[in-house]
C-alpha cells in the first residue's frame, strides 16, 4: 500500500510517558484485518492489558563500587548491570540500559576512570522499552545511592562531599568518561539554591519538633542530571489569513502534556495576537507532513524552538492573502 493511500489520526490519547510511543502487534493487526475484510475494524484494549503486556519501564539487578581518595574526592566508578529487558527485544531495549542510562553514569562529578558494564537478558517478562526517564532514573538513583554511601562512611555529609565532586564551572565543556560533553554546569550554585529553599540548615530543629510529638521526620539529598531534547530534526509551520487566524502545523504529538496550549500561547506571543485566535493542528499525516514526535523532553526544546515559534514577526500582514511561514522563511 502506497503512503498517500494510507491516513493516521492519533487523537489525545491521555498520559503516557512513553508507553504509547511504540507499535504494538495489535495495530497491525488491526490494519490487517480491515484490509483483509474489506471493513472497518475496531479494537479496544483494556486498562488491565495495558499494565500487563504494553512496554515496562526498567528491571535492573546492578552492583556498584566507587573508590575515593583520602580527601574524598572520586577516583573511580565500576558498575556492573543486568538488565531484564523481557521476551523480545523492543525499540528501544538496547538504548535504555546502555547509551540513554550508562552514558551519564558519572552524573555531575568529574570522576575520570568509570567502567560500566552491561548485559541484556531475555526472560518471560513483557518487553521493556523506553518509559519514564528510560535508562537515566535508575542511572541517578544508582550513583545517588554510592554518592550517599560514601558520605555517611567519610564523615563528610551528603552536602559537603557533593561540593567537593562537582564538575566546576571553570571546566566547561567537560567530556565525561562516557564521551558526553556537557556545554554549561554551575552544579554547586544550584545545590545552594535548593537547599536554601528546602530550608537545609533549620532541619535538625524540625526534626526535633517532630521528636517531641512522636513522629519521625527524614530529609534526602540527590542530583540528577539527564540527557533530553533528541531525537530527529522537527517541522513547525505557522498559516495566518487575511481574517488573523492563526494555524499551527506541527510535528509532536501532545499525550496529555497541553501542547495545544503552550504552542498557542508561543504563536500568540510572536505574532501578537490573541491565543483564542490560534488552532494547533497535530497528529494527522494528511496535515502533518512529517515529525518527530513526543518523547525525551524534546517537544518545546526542539519543536517549540523553531523560528516560527520563537521569533516576532513583522507588525503587520498583509489582510487580503494568506502567508506562510515555514521554519523562519515567509
Amino acid at each position: 500500500m502506497p503512503a498517500a493511500s494510507l491516513r493516521v489520526i492519533s487523537p489525545d490519547v491521555g498520559g503516557g510517558f512513553g508507553m504509547r510511543l511504540f507499535l504494538y502487534p495489535e495495530h497491525v493487526l488491526v490494519l490487517f484485518a480491515a484490509h483483509r475484510l474489506g471493513r472497518p475494524v475496531k479494537w479496544v484494549g483494556e486498562r488491565s492489558e495495558s499494565f500487563l503486556t504494553d512496554a515496562h519501564g526498567r528491571d535492573h539487578h546492578s552492583r556498584a563500587a566507587l573508590a575515593l581518595a583520602d580527601d574524598g574526592r572520586f577516583l573511580a566508578l565500576k558498575v556492573e548491570t543486568i538488565a531484564n529487558i523481557g521476551a523480545a527485544v523492543s525499540a528501544y531495549a538496547a538504548f535504555v540500559p546502555t547509551w540513554s542510562g550508562a552514558g551519564i553514569q558519572s552524573g555531575v562529578y568529574d570522576i575520570l576512570a568509570v567502567l560500566v558494564h552491561v548485559r541484556g537478558a531475555l526472560t518471560n517478562t513483557a518487553p521493556v522499552d523506553a518509559y519514564r526517564g528510560a535508562g537515566r532514573p535508575e542511572t541517578a538513583c544508582l550513583l545517588e545511592r554510592l554518592v550517599d554511601k560514601a558520605a555517611r562512611e567519610t564523615g563528610l555529609g551528603p552536602v559537603a562531599i557533593r561540593r567537593r565532586n562537582f564538575i566546576p564551572p571553570s571546566a566547561m565543556p567537560y567530556r565525561t568518561a562516557g564521551g558526553r560533553v556537557y556545554d554549561s554546569g554551575e552544579f554547586n550554585t544550584i545545590l545552594t539554591k535548593a537547599l536554601n529553599r528546602a530550608e537545609w540548615a533549620d532541619f535538625p530543629a524540625r526534626r526535633a519538633a517532630a521528636a517531641a510529638r512522636g513522629r519521625w521526620r527524614g530529609i534526602g539529598l540527590a542530583y540528577y542530571i539527564e540527557i533530553c531534547a533528541g531525537g530527529t530534526a522537527e517541522t513547525a509551520t505557522v498559516e495566518v489569513n487575511g481574517a488573523g487566524q492563526c494555524t499551527i502545523r506541527i510535528g509532536t504529538q501532545s499525550t496529555g502534556q497541553g501542547h495545544e496550549t503552550a504552542f498557542a500561547q508561543m504563536t500568540s506571543a510572536a505574532l501578537g495576537v490573541p491565543v483564542a485566535s490560534v488552532s494547533v493542528l497535530q497528529g494527522d499525516t494528511d496535515a502533518v507532513v512529517s515529525g518527530g514526535g513526543t518523547s525525551a523532553s524534546r517537544t518545546l526544546a526542539v519543536g517549540g524552538g523553531g523560528p516560527p515559534l520563537n521569533r516576532p514577526w513583522p507588525k503587520s500582514l498583509p489582510p487580503a492573502a494568506w502567508r506562510r511561514r515555514k521554519n523562519g522563511r515567509a
